[in-house]
């Protein structure tokens, strides 16, 4: 994903932030023990990231709605991958304050969403949604660390959950590793890569999605290949696209289920097929029905059809400067919106009532600087009288 626009100004602020970034990183190769420039930040906290990952919250529904357990687990399968896409922006969100809070509730999709950073160090963030359709927990940290000379390796850690209510199953996964590629000189741009496992809790069923590492010249970048297992570790469904545009699913039959090479017939064709149509095609591929006859039958005779696509990316609203200059989209606004009802009830530990980040928001970096040191040393300040009283948090 390319650089988000900045006016010369920041630009300039950008590249002198940048090329001092080495010296920061010669005190540690941690990036958690260090202060990153505000410029690279985003007006979000990280635990507003984390409700990000609602976005494609009506995979959950759909899920919840499948009564065959293979489906159930295939669209839990897509939800966990369609996080990812929530984490294709560059800039970096705030680190949240020990005890920060955040609360969402989407009332068009009836779910609530509470977090609260639960440790500082290390950096541990926790969270809870819940719907009629299912309840979400995420438990996440963050190890990153610099990786001479140009490149920062991220390594979420912590359990997701989620559990569908109609039937009662529990899925659990952990995330994958990213890199951030030229942090000191270049553009910017992003790596996840690795095998994404998540397994039905009390079952054999389980997925396997393996987001391929980009090789040279842009090779395999952001490409995905997964395979659904059944009960008695068959394989069932065949995932591939990008985790940043669409997921194409095909039902296996009994020939490839017992024969990888079919399998990996079935990726290249349908591969070809979607770079045919990326030519000839101007519109986004529809999403499969499960309610259309034509839809379920197309899939059943082992067409390929894609089962989700990134529709967020076409959100972006060009009459707010902060979406276009972040890249936000028109869910994410939602989640930063700030009005004078919420400010008369939200809790001060809001992380939309963070000073620097609305300052950075209203488009004031060096007040958003300013109100995040204070924050920071205030934080500090708190650490040192727990220490000396022995206080736990």
């Amino acid at each position: 994903m390319e650089s988000t626009a900045h006016t010369p100004e920041e630009e300039t602020n950008n590249k002198e932030d940048r090329s001092g970034l080495l010296k920061l990183f010669g005190k540690s190769l941690d990036v958690t023990a260090i202060t990153i420039p505000v410029t690279y930040n985003e007006p979000l906290s990280f635990i507003q990231r984390m409700a990000e990952y609602l976005q494609y919250w009506e995979l959950v529904e759909k899920a919840d709605q499948m009564d065959d357990p293979n489906m159930r687990l295939l669209y839990v399968s897509l939800f966990a991958t369609s996080l990812l896409s929530a984490s294709e922006r560059i800039s970096k969100p705030f680190n949240p304050l020990l005890g920060e809070t955040y609360e969402f509730i989407d009332s068009s999709r009836d779910f609530k969403f509470i977090a609260e950073q639960v440790s500082h160090h290390p950096p541990i963030g926790a969270s809870h949604a819940i719907s009629p359709s299912g309840t979400f927990s995420q438990t996440q940290g963050v190890k990153s660390r610099f990786s001479p000379p140009n490149s920062l390796e991220i390594k979420p850690y912590g359990p997701y959950s989620l559990k569908l209510h109609s039937k009662g199953d529990i899925y659990h996964w952990e995330n994958l590793t990213t890199v951030v590629h030229n942090l000191i000189v270049g553009k910017i741009w992003l790596d996840h890569f690795g095998d994404l496992v998540i397994g039905l809790e009390g079952s054999n069923r389980k997925s396997k999605i393996t987001l391929k590492e980009c090789g040279w010249f842009g090779k395999n970048w952001k490409e995905i290949e997964g395979i659904i297992y059944g009960e008695d570790g068959t394989p069932v469904f065949l995932l591939d696209g990008k985790w940043n545009e669409s997921i194409y699913v095909t039902k296996l039959d009994h020939l490839a289920k017992t024969n990888h090479k079919n399998i990996a017939k079935i990726i290249h064709k349908n591969k070809k097929l979607k770079e045919k149509q990326g030519k000839t095609e101007k519109v986004p591929p529809v999403v499969f029905d499960p309610n259309s006859r034509d839809d379920v039958a197309e899939f059943e005779s082992g067409k390929s059809k894609c089962f989700w696509r990134n529709y967020n990316v076409e959100t972006i609203d060009p009459a707010s400067k902060i979406s276009v200059k972040w890249s936000l989209t028109k869910f994410t606004l939602k989640l930063i919106h700030l009005n004078d009802e919420l400010r008369m009830n939200l809790p001060p530990t809001d992380s939309r009532l963070r000073p620097d980040r609305l300052a950075l928001e209203v488009g004031d970096p060096k007040k958003a600087a300013a109100e995040k040191h204070k924050l920071e040393e205030e934080q500090r300040s708190l650490r040192r009288q727990r220490e000396t009283s022995k206080t736990p948090y």
